[in-house]
């Protein structure tokens, strides 16, 4: 947070004091939806303090001390020039017996405060709040929301102008589920209502640069596939495949040939853009018909030109000659190189603006041509998550050398692909907050892309990253105990053990594993057994059970701070120790047996027979693997199957004789022994029926590693048109190394609820 001091005017003892039924909250006669929201607020959270109603009016009674927020006639008669500000900057000043507020909003009606973008006055008044009257906003609602009771607050007698450390101030966007009792407790009637209400009070930023997938959203296809097929990539085939985007998840489609005349167009659409002509000019069929590509409160000033997202590579010979497969990043020269020459000819034709574009994979490296000052890099990092090292911020530090300035971050401290693992908490505040820190000579701000299953998990990463945002100098641990001393009091040393332990398991345990391959190091998040077995086993639950029941027991019963720590035992522990519990089952053979014993004895359709030898297995010659029976005795026979790999793709499988339109039950035990996993994948058995697999549906399961014995359950239907009746017991590997253990396989037909039998 920068803080400026205007000379002689400096703090002291003497100032403005606002007092319960002798302040009043003056928004002004100029509509301003920012301000009138600002003005609720103010009243709001001074009439919590004061117990009693302060009231909001257009313009000073003289009957009481008024606090008066944006621009007007009496903040322009104190001196305060808003339009001399930088962006999200504020004054706060008190002079004559008034406090003034005021900083750069966006005028208009008095609309619902989604729609401005510039709110200054409002970053103030929450400034004000927060430094001399102590209120915390950890999230919305009494639940999270501290307002210390006060006779009366004092405004030094002064003016203070603050701005943030980083413009860019955004997190999100799927988050995940909030509690219906944090709905209540806030009054919101939506989801969306509660996080954008979080997101007004951690003061996010207003200006949202555009640079995501930019050319995707150029729609390119529907203006470009009849008339010039050649601007879209070459497949091995030799064919051009102009395919259009569709659907979620957008990779793999409409993707460009980067050497092809699609980047005149894309200067084209970008000169446009910039030098304010309508979309129609350049006959865009924008997704609502009336805009270019563009972010909130962008004001067309910049214009996005980065690829879509997976940059399908084209199998044309130019493409393939600009591209160096020797590296990871094979295509940095050639992408950058068409966005230099876009940023180049729009300064030759006098346009003013900038051009984005991401440092992204596979164009994620510095190139060697020189980046023009109308060129904005943002850099994609792992960013919260990644092991400190020194390497960990080289790129970073490489895109603000080359740019002679600094960059903004993509960064994913997120639960998709590989880290979904549902249930499992996200705690990282401490990963949050000195990560932003620490990168704060090269960045004018970051993204966190933090999607989540509940947001909860996320809550105190965000309010530490606000923090961070707008002062980078901020000591992350004093936020944290502060924290944890408002909102659970005696409990608080309760609270902040399970919550650092938490973080420990995900950031240090879940996050840090590192293996190194061709490409680099990369994140392998530990295998399902290992989670479960080994980090949030049952002696660590019992643990957090533990320190749970003493926080409760320390303060007193419907109390604030019991009714914190019962919502955050059922949001933090119910969900994973009930997940654990499912885990820890399957790896206990004697119940797993009484499991399939319950089942009753019924000829199985399928039943690995020790006796029958591995003759039936098969494998794919080249594909490294082995089959063979164990010697030593499994859970449920004599010689379970072993399979042992020893080169990537590695595939076997075991036919079947199924009938179709049945329902099965699938079954087996499993053991692994040194299997690596892949990137983003573990082993997995599973029943391939026609066209139909039928795959286990965990969405936290990821088999690698050393195991104990664990067991395994599903049920499916196959296919009415399954031809020949027949299936396959299907194994898929994900690296080149390691054993797996599969006993007991079993398939029973069972009974069909629509029928009530076979």
């Amino acid at each position: 947070m920068n803080i400026v001091i205007a000379v002689g005017l400096a703090i002291c003892a003497n100032g403005v004091e606002l007092r319960p039924g002798a302040v009043e909250v003056v928004s002004g006669k100029e509509p301003c939806g920012a301000v009138d929201f600002a003005a609720q607020e103010m009243s709001e959270f001074l009439g919590k303090a004061f117990g009693a109603a302060v009231p909001v009016v257009e313009a000073p009674t003289g009957s009481r001390v008024p606090v008066i927020l944006g621009s007007n006639d009496w903040s322009r008669a104190a001196g305060i020039d808003t339009a001399a500000l930088d962006r999200d900057e504020f004054v706060i000043k008190a002079v004559d017996g008034k406090v003034f507020v005021a900083g750069r909003d966006v005028a208009g009606s008095r609309q619902s405060l989604k729609f401005a973008r510039e709110r200054a006055t409002l970053f103030g008044v929450y400034e004000l709040l927060y430094r001399y009257a102590g209120v915390r906003m950890y999230f919305p609602g009494e639940l999270g929301t501290i307002v210390p009771k006060a006779a009366s607050i004092t405004v030094p007698d002064g003016e203070i102008r603050v701005k943030p450390s980083y413009t860019i101030r955004r997190y999100g966007p799927k988050d995940g589920t909030v509690p219906k009792e944090l709905l209540a407790s806030a009054g919101a009637k939506t989801e969306f209502d509660f996080k954008h209400l979080n997101k007004l009070r951690q003061r996010l930023g207003t200006l949202s640069i555009p640079c995501c997938h930019g050319q995707l959203r150029s729609r390119f296809y529907k203006r470009f596939h009849e008339t010039h097929p050649e601007y879209f990539i070459m497949g091995k085939d030799g064919k051009r495949h102009p395919t259009e985007a569709l659907t979620r998840p957008l990779y793999k489609k409409e993707h460009m040939c980067h050497t092809s005349a699609i980047w005149d167009e894309i200067y084209e659409d970008a000169k446009a853009y910039l030098t304010g002509q309508p979309p129609e000019v350049r006959k865009i069929p924008s997704a609502d018909g009336k805009s270019y590509v563009k972010g909130p409160g962008s004001e067309g000033k910049y214009y996005d030109v980065m690829p879509h997202d997976g940059l399908g590579q084209c199998w044309c010979k130019s493409c393939q000659a600009r591209m160096d497969h020797t590296k990871k990043q094979y295509a940095t020269e050639l992408l950058w190189s068409n966005t230099v020459s876009v940023a180049r000819r729009l300064k030759e034709a006098g346009v003013k603006g900038y051009i984005t574009q991401m440092a992204y994979h596979p164009y994620a490296d510095v190139p060697e041509i020189e980046i023009p000052d109308n060129v904005m890099v943002m850099v994609a990092q792992k960013g919260p998550w990644a092991r400190p090292t020194p390497e960990r911020d080289a790129n970073i530090k490489a895109w603000a050398k080359k740019t002679g300035g600094k960059v903004w971050l993509w960064t994913y401290p997120d639960k998709i692909f590989e880290r979904s693992c549902p249930d499992i908490p996200q705690m990282s505040p401490h990963a949050w907050g000195n990560y932003f820190k620490s990168v704060s000579d090269y960045i004018f701000g970051g993204f966190g892309e933090s999607e989540s299953d509940r947001w909860i998990y996320n809550h105190l990463n965000y309010y530490v990253f606000s923090r961070v945002c707008w002062d980078v100098n901020v000591d992350v641990d004093a936020v944290l105990d502060e924290y944890y001393s408002l909102m659970f009091g005696k409990a608080a040393p309760k609270i902040k053990a399970i919550f650092e332990s938490l973080e420990e398991k995900w950031v240090g345990k879940m996050m840090h594993n590192v293996r190194f391959t061709d490409l680099g190091p990369e994140t392998e998040i530990p295998g399902w057994y290992d989670v479960w077995a080994r980090i949030y086993s049952p002696e660590a639950l019992a643990e957090y059970a533990r320190l749970f029941d003493e926080a409760a027991a320390s303060v007193a019963p419907g109390s604030l701070e019991a009714r914190r720590i019962a919502l955050f035992r059922s949001e933090f522990l119910d969900p994973l120790a009930a997940r654990a519990k499912d885990a820890h089952d399957s790896f206990n053979v004697e119940k797993s047996l009484a499991r399939r014993a319950a089942y009753g004895d019924a000829e199985p359709a399928f039943l690995d027979d020790p006796a029958s030898g591995i003759d039936k297995w098969k494998r794919h010659p080249k594909s490294g693997v082995e089959i063979s029976r164990s010697p030593e005795k499994g859970p449920a026979s004599s010689a379970p199957v072993v399979i042992s790999v020893s080169a990537k793709g590695a595939l076997a499988w075991r036919p079947v004789k199924l009938r179709a339109g049945a329902k099965y039950r699938f079954s087996y035990f499993m053991k692994l022994d040194g299997l690596e996993a892949g990137r983003y994948s573990g082993f997995n058995c599973y029943l391939k029926c026609g066209d139909k697999d039928v795959k286990f549906k965990r969405g936290d399961a990821r088999y690698a590693g050393t195991t104990g014995w664990i067991y395994l359950e599903t049920e499916y239907e196959t296919p009415e048109d399954m031809k020949r009746g027949t299936g396959m017991i299907f194994c898929r590997f994900p690296s080149d190394k390691g054993k797996v253990f599969l006993d007991g396989l079993r398939i029973d037909e069972i009974a069909d609820p629509r029928t009530g039998g076979k």
